[in-house]
C-alpha cells in the first residue's frame, strides 16, 4: 500500500522528517515522467506489509512527535495508489536555498 502522509507541527520539522525518512518514507514520488519533490511536511511511503493502511502512518507520526514532544497540529494519512499531477519543467529546478519562481508547469506527472 502507498500512503501519503501531509502533517503540520508547531517546530522541530526537520527533526521529525528526518525520523520519517529514517523509517522508510521518502520526500519524493517516482511517476511517468521520473522523480518528483514533494511539499516539506509531505511524505511518501510503500508498506510492503500485508494489511498495512494508512493507520500505519497515522501512528508512525504519532508515535515520532510524542517521543519528541512536539505538538502535532493536524495530520493526513491517504491511501496514495492511483494519482496524477503537474510539475515543474526539469530544467527550471533548482537547488538553491532561495524559491525560485517558476513560469509555469508543464509536465503531466502520474503513478500511471
Amino acid at each position: 500500500m502507498q500512503v501519503l502522509l501531509i502533517y503540520d507541527i508547531k517546530n522541530k520539522q526537520e527533526q521529525v522528517k528526518q525520523k520519517l525518512l529514517a523509517i522508510g518514507y521518502t520526500d519524493n514520488i517516482e511517476g511517468t515522467n521520473g522523480k518528483t519533490n514533494l511539499p516539506e511536511t509531505t511524505l511518501y511511503r510503500e508498506f510492503t506489509d500485508k494489511g498495512a493502511n494508512c493507520e500505519n502512518a497515522l501512528h508512525d507520526i504519532q508515535e515520532i512527535t510524542d517521543k519528541l514532544n512536539i505538538e502535532l497540529i493536524r495530520v493526513i494519512a491517504v491511501d496514495f495508489d492511483n494519482w496524477i499531477g503537474i510539475i515543474e519543467e526539469p530544467d527550471k529546478r533548482s537547488s538553491l536555498k532561495s524559491p525560485v519562481k517558476l513560469k509555469k508547469a508543464t509536465q503531466l506527472f502520474s503513478s500511471i
